[in-house]
């Protein structure tokens, strides 16, 4: 079995692999530590695989269903072992795997609760990509004003850190809500918002973007080039609605080497409706139309649901420009199946989601189960089974402990035997016997202090050991013991039965064991018993 330092030598080579986008490796080693985690009981080891596998699918293949599914799993993982920062990164994947899959209340849902995670740690990268993880999930689910204030506050966050965190990615997503503000009212009919936001937020990314200051949100490279690319999308879009044609031409041109390098494949199918964009402006509707449909299979392709619906809203719009209202509705339609297949699966995942929290809650009371029942047997191991008295076993273990201490000086041993416990089995009964051997352990236990131990020794036989006692004291508690029991009313066990005991005591000395000391205070018990005698 590998150690779990080799385990987490493996872990940081698969997100080295995650990072520079080699997900063969990225997976083949988180899944193997994944794995060996799961063998060894390792909760936080298989969270972070499992959060590295949901990372790499999200980012790197566009594996989305699997993205959300791992996410979900290390996030509940990490709540298990508390690891804040962990659940906070797992809501985030969480909420960008379900916006691209167009599942936006779950979406919101992770976000907002991963913000609100990241709320009780210290300014910093894991603050600032809660809110980036929400602001996407807004402003892709059209809620574009809490999507830009949530980039707001992550602004103010990214300038309180320190060292200080480059907010490139922050007003990089934020131009990215405006466009899709500006195509959103488009297709509604609603009118235009400007787009000097959109502008003013480019032009601070491109400032940030080329200077480098400080410490970025991501600073993997396959996220790196990913922002660039999406950089001049936003660029050649404003460009577009602006009506620069050679400026929208340029930025257009630069994306199209990265296209097929993109680790993010998907982001093809927003350069994709980039040319539509573009088509459109110079009055080529047929274009433009043959270019939202590309958009449509890409994202199709890999699986990105909300990117597809945005080609469905931008199809509608080329159509209504024809006048095509038949064309219109049945695009409208579709959009709206689409739609509904996503509210399917997100049902469905959530009722996913409440098995899983079932099976979990199972496996907290099985494994309360089993520690009952191990408590149970540990009870049973040390306590004797008629009297329910610590039984021989663990006085051994507790008598040897107060030996060993300190204060052993102080520690007085009593051995009481029942008198003639033969002739009351023999008179009465075996379970008169019985009777009077519980009855007895209730008197010892009722009569000695929370510190003090009450035993069954053997048979007839029980010991007391009583701590910070002075031997005059340790006596006095012996006669009134003596004395309860001889006045207890014995006739309710049976009538004519009768009881007393002997109780031979001893203080304990330096160097006493176990043996040594209850073999005194049997010698002391026998002398009791014989002046006794004597005394009748």
């Amino acid at each position: 079995m590998l150690s779990v330092d080799l385990l987490e030598f493996s872990l940081a080579e698969a997100q080295q692999a995650a990072d520079a986008g080699d997900a063969a490796l990225a997976f083949t080693l988180a899944g193997d530590v994944r794995d060996a985690a799961v063998q060894i009981g390792h909760a936080s080891l298989q969270a972070r695989s499992l959060l590295t596998m949901a990372n790499c699918a999200l980012r790197v293949t566009g594996r989305l269903r699997i993205a959300f599914d791992s996410a979900q799993h290390a996030a509940f993982l990490f709540e298990q072992s508390g690891d804040l920062a962990g659940e906070c990164a797992a809501q985030g994947c969480m909420a960008v795997a379900a916006t691209f899959l167009a599942q936006y209340e779950d979406a919101v849902e992770s976000g907002w609760f991963g913000m609100r995670l990241a709320e009780s740690l210290p300014p910093g990268p894991d603050q600032l990509m809660a809110c980036h993880c929400l602001g996407v999930a807004n402003y892709f689910g059209k809620n574009f004003d809490d999507a830009i204030a949530t980039y707001e506050r992550g602004l103010r966050i990214a300038a309180s850190c320190s060292p200080p965190v480059n907010p490139f990615q922050l007003h990089l997503h934020q131009a990215a809500a405006e466009c899709l503000r500006y195509t959103n009212a488009r297709a509604l009919g609603h009118p235009l918002p400007p787009l000097d936001r959109l502008e003013a937020q480019l032009a601070e990314s491109t400032r940030l973007l080329q200077q480098h200051p400080g410490q970025n949100i991501s600073l993997a490279p396959v996220i790196h080039w990913n922002n660039v690319v999406t950089h001049a999308w936003a660029s050649m879009l404003l460009h577009t609605w602006r009506g620069d044609l050679a400026a929208a031409q340029a930025e257009l041109t630069r994306t199209e080497p990265w296209r097929e390098r993109l680790a993010q494949r998907w982001i093809g199918a927003a350069i994709d409706g980039a040319h539509a964009e573009l088509a459109l402006l110079q009055g080529d509707v047929a274009g433009a139309m043959h270019w939202a449909r590309e958009m449509q299979r890409t994202a199709d392709r890999f699986g990105h649901e909300a990117i597809a619906l945005l080609s469905h809203q931008l199809l509608m719009h080329l159509h209504e420009l024809q006048g095509a209202t038949r064309a219109t509705l049945d695009e409208a339609r579709r959009m709206a199946i689409r739609e509904q297949r996503a509210r399917c699966e997100s049902l469905k995942g959530r009722a996913r989601l409440i098995e899983w929290r079932l099976d979990l809650r199972e496996q907290k009371a099985s494994v309360q189960r089993l520690a009952d029942q191990s408590s149970a047997l540990e009870q049973m191991a040390l306590h004797d089974a008629l009297t329910g008295l610590p039984n021989r076993r663990q006085l051994d273990q507790r008598l040897s402990d107060s030996l060993r201490a300190a204060t052993a000086r102080h520690v007085c041993v009593a051995l009481i035997d029942v008198d003639h416990f033969k002739q009351i089995n023999d008179d009465f009964s075996h379970g008169i016997g019985d009777a009077v051997l519980k009855e007895l352990a209730s008197i010892f236990d009722h009569m000695v202090r929370d510190s003090d131990l009450a035993a069954r020794w053997a048979g007839d036989e029980f010991v007391l050991v009583l701590h910070d006692a002075e031997p005059a004291l340790a006596a006095q508690v012996c006669q009134r013991i003596e004395r309860a029991v001889r006045e207890h009313d014995w006739g309710t066990i049976a009538p004519g039965l009768a009881v007393s005991v002997s109780v031979g005591l001893c203080q304990a000395q330096a160097g006493d064991t176990v043996a040594s000391v209850l073999e005194r205070s049997d010698l002391q018990m026998y002398e009791h018993k014989r002046q006794t005698r004597h005394a009748h």
